[in-house]
């Protein structure tokens, strides 16, 4: 059994690629929940610090009692009321000390975008063109969009969505010079716009880009960008 945290682009659960929730299980407070959690995991959170962080313009006078309420639907999706019935609380649970929610995984699952960090740091030993290839295709296949991309707390996430765009941009533009310097420009124009679609400001991506195009002599590409 597999399970992953999705984190890059809309929030999920995968068990062997698969999400684990049903239709509109993971949305409203409940995914604003998820998401706080995934944030801070295993980490203890005080109750009022997450009321006040997810849903600051609300009165609620027991913050405790909401927030029970929102822990209480996400373990019921975590233990068997989701679409896989499976139990999954052996791997991912929320803990409570205190009055202070934890939300813990085992080693057993699996964080896209520690994945992610760890193909980039591999990447920068590829030297062939199917390596580098390997490792593009990788970081393609991962970033399915940025880190909690529907989030609407950007206080949470702008941080982390920009250190992963930053490393996955230094990244494929590192593995673009190689390409290069291996006489590969129609691999580089190739690798430049599978990357269009994560980012298109990247100034290392688009220098060999149009370093490329220009080998190529496809001018009427360069005046475009």
């Amino acid at each position: 059994m597999t399970l992953t945290v999705k984190t890059l682009g809309v929030l999920d659960i995968l068990l062997d690629g698969q999400s684990i929730f049903a239709p509109k299980q993971n949305s409203g407070k409940v995914n604003s929940l998820f998401q706080y959690f995934v944030i801070h995991n295993n980490k203890y959170c005080a109750p009022e610090t997450i009321a006040e962080t997810l849903w600051p313009n609300n009165e609620y006078t027991d913050e405790r009692k909401v927030l029970h309420t929102y822990v209480h639907r996400l373990k019921s999706i975590l233990r068997r009321d989701n679409a896989l019935g499976v139990d999954f609380t052996n791997h991912i649970s929320i803990l409570n000390a205190g009055g202070s929610y934890m939300f813990k995984t085992t080693d057993q699952v699996h964080y896209d975008v520690y994945m992610l960090a760890d193909l980039i740091s591999k990447s920068a030993g590829s030297a062939t063109k199917e390596d580098i290839w390997a490792s593009l295709n990788g970081i393609f296949d991962l970033y399915t969009g940025h880190f909690l991309q529907d989030s609407i707390h950007d206080q949470l996430v702008l941080r982390i969505r920009n250190k992963y765009l930053r490393l996955s941009a230094e990244a494929v533009g590192a593995l673009m010079e190689k390409l290069f310097q291996l006489g590969l420009p129609e691999d580089v124009v190739e690798a430049a716009e599978r990357y269009f679609y994560i980012d298109d400001v990247d100034d290392t991506v688009n220098y060999w880009y149009l370093r490329s195009l220009l080998e190529l002599g496809r001018d009427d590409h360069v005046s475009r960008h």
